[in-house]
């Protein structure tokens, strides 16, 4: 089930979001649910399913959209978060894996029905992906993956919500079932999830949970390309103006 989420203090763009997602989904002749809320302290209080996509005013009458991102990252209540704004000096501010977008108001149809192809399809592509660990198979989303380092001839796989899981996978072998996916190898005994990378030196990669990876000299190269093609991608992909 597609889970839609409308957070705005008004009820006019709360009524058009809501009207847009139902002419996109009965185009789609696919199944979707929605949960309005009228400010970003009544969303903070949701305890229902995720959401796949969440339309989030950034200018709220309490907390506003942006400051509400933190929160709304840390409780998992939304997968993919689309800013509603004219505010257009946020908007590449804010972005990562989660910020889909930004669109301008008053809404239009075009660029809702490209956010929501996108998710779509990102959801798609989140492939589910499977590893050995000690008692038997254990799955992983890719982005639920932060990152995998070695431990002896095992790794430990760090997952998003920093809990660690202990693999008989080698790092090698880790990297054969992630091959052509997000995760790159940044160091003989590391990889970390591109999604996730917030700052990039000759020395270490800085993940947005706050730990430091060593970058190896034998990878730096094809490490900073990988992520630049990744980076590249995802811009193009969610490129919903055009």
């Amino acid at each position: 089930m597609f889970r839609i989420g409308i957070c705005d203090d008004e009820k006019y763009y709360r009524d058009i979001l809501n009207r847009f997602c139902h002419v996109f989904f009965i185009r789609a002749a696919q199944e979707y649910e929605c949960v309005q809320f009228t400010s970003a302290e009544e969303l903070l209080e949701y305890s229902g399913d995720k959401l796949t996509i969440l339309f989030l005013d950034i200018e709220m009458g309490g907390l506003s959209g942006v400051d509400a991102l933190k929160y709304i990252k840390e409780k998992q209540l939304a997968w993919r978060v689309v800013f509603v704004s004219n505010h257009l000096d946020l908007r590449y501010s804010t972005m990562d894996i989660t910020v889909l977008a930004f669109i301008d108001k008053p809404v239009q149809y075009l660029p809702v029905s490209k956010c929501l192809e996108v998710a779509i399809k990102e959801n798609k592509d989140n492939l589910t992906v499977q590893f050995n660990a000690m008692r038997g198979h254990i799955s992983f989303q890719v982005e639920d993956i932060a990152a995998i380092k070695a431990d002896g001839h095992y790794t430990v796989l760090v997952a998003k919500d920093k809990m660690e899981i202990s693999l008989n996978d080698s790092i090698t072998k880790c990297g054969e079932i992630l091959k052509g996916l997000q995760i790159i190898r940044i160091h003989k005994s590391y990889m970390v999830n591109a999604a996730y990378i917030k700052d990039w030196c000759s020395s270490g990669i800085v993940t947005e949970d706050g730990r430091v990876y060593p970058l190896g000299r034998k990878y730096s190269k094809e490490s900073r390309k990988a992520y630049d093609n990744y980076v590249k991608g995802l811009i193009k992909e969610r490129n919903v103006h055009e």
